[in-house]
C-alpha cells in the first residue's frame, strides 16, 4: 500500500502514465520480491492481483476483454503457485481457485458467441445443484481430514 501511495503521489513527476500496464506489473513484481525475500505470504496476494491486472491491461487492447479476464484469473492462480514455491507444502492455498474459476467462466462467456451464451442459459437452472454438490464435497472432505 505504501508503494502504491508513493507512486500515486509522484504521478505528476513520473515519465510514464499511472495507468500504463508495465507500471502495474512492476509494482506487482515488487510485491512478489518483497514477499519472497521477507517470506511474508500476505504480500503475494497483491503481487498476483497486480500482475494479473497489469498483464491483462496489456492483452486487452489486441485481444479484448476475455483476455483481460483470463489474465486476472491467472493472476489469482499465481498466488497459489507463489505460495507453493516459496513456502513448500506448508504454503498450499486453494482459495484462489474460486475467484480464478469465476473469472475464467466470465471470460468464456465474454469470448463466446451466441452458442456459448445459449449453453450458459441452459445451465442456469442447474447451478443450485452444482453448488450443493460442491458444498457437500467440501463438508465430506473436511470431515475426512478431522478423522
Amino acid at each position: 500500500m505504501l508503494a502504491v501511495a508513493l507512486v500515486a503521489l509522484a504521478r505528476p513527476y513520473l515519465p510514464v502514465a499511472w495507468d500504463r500496464p508495465f507500471l502495474l506489473v512492476a509494482i506487482g513484481l515488487g510485491f512478489l520480491i518483497w514477499g519472497a525475500l521477507g517470506r511474508v505470504g500476505g504480500l503475494l496476494v497483491p503481487a498476483g492481483v497486480l500482475l494479473g491486472v497489469g498483464f491483462g491491461a496489456w492483452l486487452r487492447g489486441p485481444y479484448g476483454n476475455a483476455a483481460y479476464l483470463l489474465s486476472l484469473a491467472a493472476g489469482f492462480l499465481s498466488i497459489s503457485l507463489f505460495y507453493r514455491l516459496i513456502f513448500g507444502r506448508k504454503g498450499q492455498v486453494w482459495w484462489t481457485v474460486w475467484p480464478a474459476g469465476g473469472l475464467a467462466l466470465a471470460a468464456a462467456f465474454t469470448a463466446g458467441g451466441p452458442e456459448v451464451r445459449a449453453f450458459f442459459r441452459a445451465l442456469h437452472e442447474y447451478w443450485p445443484w452444482a453448488l450443493l454438490a460442491a458444498a457437500v464435497a467440501m463438508i465430506v472432505s473436511g470431515l475426512r481430514a478431522r478423522s
